[in-house]
C-alpha cells in the first residue's frame, strides 16, 4: 500500500490540512463505485484511484 499512496501524491494530490486528507481517504466516491480511495487503494483500483485524484487537480471533471 505504500506505493500505491506514493503514486497518489506523485499524482498531485496535495493537502494543506489534515482533516482534507483524511476526508479524500475516508469518503466514499462513486467514481470509485462508493468505496473509499483507501478501500480502492487496499484493492489494488490504481486506475481508479489516479482517476479521482486527476479529477481533484483539474476541473473536477474525471
Amino acid at each position: 500500500m505504500r506505493g500505491a499512496l506514493h503514486e497518489v501524491a506523485e499524482a498531485g494530490f496535495t493537502a494543506e490540512f489534515a482533516g482534507v486528507a483524511l476526508d479524500f481517504l475516508l469518503a466514499p466516491d462513486t467514481i470509485l463505485a462508493g468505496r473509499t480511495l483507501l478501500e480502492a487503494l487496499k484493492a489494488g483500483d490504481r486506475e481508479g484511484v489516479l482517476r479521482l485524484v486527476r479529477g481533484f487537480e483539474g476541473d473536477g471533471f474525471a
